[in-house]
């Protein structure tokens, strides 16, 4: 199943069960969680709300979340930087939950638009009037205008203050000509050409019914649920403009690059791009993390560490998004042990990478240790009412058939050698990962050049 995205990852649905008397009133006294179940129901104009009410003893809380496609992966070369636009004018037009001790949050993740507001049970038509508010909010051409300036201005003191993360890196050597890797002076040209009218179109196209997900989760009503869907339901934008330009999607895949940083520690940066992740192999990738990053009886990167005489541990990181994903392998250590360092790491991953076979080598116990924390670390994300909502839409987003708890750990307790091995030939393969080394220049040329092709690069 192919992900829809955007954070970001993506869970849940079942039949919608529509309650029963949804356009009535409520009964004074009538209980909190009626029909308490998770819920799906796709509207007459595309958007899918996903209801799931949650009684946590103590907090009577309501989450009113929704995600919507407008992030990076929106973008098209015109418009580099238009979604944090969108972002911070959509975070500047309400404070109207200010009175009830809430707030509205606005979250730009690289897939989408994260919207949402957490306030007690009987607040929830003003949180939910806040969040679905943003669905047809509109700008004047100052304020857009202004918000654009503001903007570039930031981006100006942060590119000059700051150096590009490994992550950033990666997405410039492994994805450059797409919104993820954009250089600095394409962000600000573009954000300079920007004007009222292309922001429109941009937010036209991305603000869309069909496009949008909302979650509800906590001490919900029937009359909370009915009140949400009749915000919703007539949202009925006109039809919006297609894109105007495409990103390139052939690149130049340089095997090692140095990227010039001065003093005695290199980072060491091995990446593996794949496109268009499949949902049912997230939580493979995710427990072959656990298992390789040490976290476990038996130590995998943790014995790298040990080996090589690093301060700092070796970590492995799964980085998911729409035609950008790529799993990253970081380390830090003296320049002078750059080689050594490198040739460990692969030697773990060749370990693994050596075929269903060789089940063996993943151990029992690594297998429990990784489902265990799997299952812990999914218990805690849904623990409360705005947890459980921003994992619903982010299981949403990345195309889970079902946003029930149960269901995804159901899918955990699934997990086996032969799975994890077959994640393990697919994203683990040493020979699919570049390497890029930011450092002493002169220390990583001599440590390297014997090793492939080198690029040494100014990002």
């Amino acid at each position: 199943m192919r992900i829809t995205r955007s954070f970001s990852i993506g869970l849940i649905l079942l039949s919608l069960l529509v309650f029963p008397n949804c356009g009535g009133e409520e009964e004074p006294g009538e209980e909190l969680n009626a029909e308490a179940s998770a819920s799906e129901l796709v509207l007459d104009n595309g958007l899918k709300l996903i209801v799931r009410p949650q009684q946590t003893a103590g907090s009577p809380l309501v989450t009113v979340a929704l995600r919507t496609k407008a992030g990076l992966d929106q973008e098209t070369p015109r418009e580099v930087g238009y979604s944090a636009l969108l972002a911070r004018l959509l975070a500047a037009v309400d404070h109207s939950l200010e009175p009830l001790g809430s707030a509205r949050i606005v979250e730009l993740v690289p897939d989408g638009l994260i919207v949402s507001a957490t306030v007690l049970a009987e607040d929830t038509p003003a949180a939910a009037a806040a969040v679905t508010g943003v669905l047809k909010a509109e700008f004047t051409e100052n304020e857009i205008l202004a918000e654009r300036d503001r903007l570039a201005a930031a981006l100006v003191a942060l590119g000059s203050a700051l150096q590009p993360s490994g992550e950033e890196l990666v997405d410039r050597f492994l994805f450059p000509r797409s919104p993820y890797g954009v250089g600095y002076e394409e962000k600000l040209d573009s954000l300079h050409n920007l004007t009222a009218e292309s922001f429109r179109r941009f937010a036209a196209r991305c603000l869309r019914p069909e496009r949008t997900v909302v979650a509800a989760t906590g001490a919900l009503t029937i009359g909370h649920v009915a009140g949400l869907r009749d915000m919703v339901e007539d949202w009925q934008p006109p039809a919006a403009e297609e894109p105007f330009g495409e990103w390139l999607g052939s690149v130049r895949i340089v095997p090692i690059r140095i990227v010039p940083r001065s003093g005695n520690e290199v980072s060491l940066l091995l990446a593996r791009r794949f496109d268009d992740p499949e949902a049912d192999s997230l939580y493979p990738a995710l427990a072959v993390n656990f298992i390789i990053n040490g976290r476990s009886t038996y130590s995998r990167f943790v014995a790298v560490q040990i080996q090589s005489g690093l301060e700092m541990p070796v970590t492995s990181a799964l980085k998911l998004r729409p035609g950008g994903s790529f799993q990253l392998i970081n380390a830090v250590t003296p320049a002078t042990k750059a080689t050594e360092v490198l040739q460990n790491i692969r030697a773990v991953l060749e370990s693994l990478y050596q075929g269903p076979d060789e089940s063996f080598k993943i151990l029992e116990q690594e297998l429990s240790d990784a489902k265990n924390s799997l299952r812990g670390g999914l218990l805690r994300r849904t623990e409360t009412s705005e947890a459980l909502a921003r994992f619903i839409l982010w299981s949403e987003s990345n195309g889970f058939d079902s946003p029930d708890v149960n269901d995804h750990l159901a899918m955990i307790e699934s997990l086996d050698k032969e799975r994890l091995l077959q994640e393990v030939q697919e994203h683990f393969n040493p020979s699919l990962y570049i390497l890029i080394a930011v450092g002493p220049e002169n220390i990583l040329r001599q440590q390297f050049s014997s090793l492939g092709e080198v690029e040494v690069v100014n990002p």
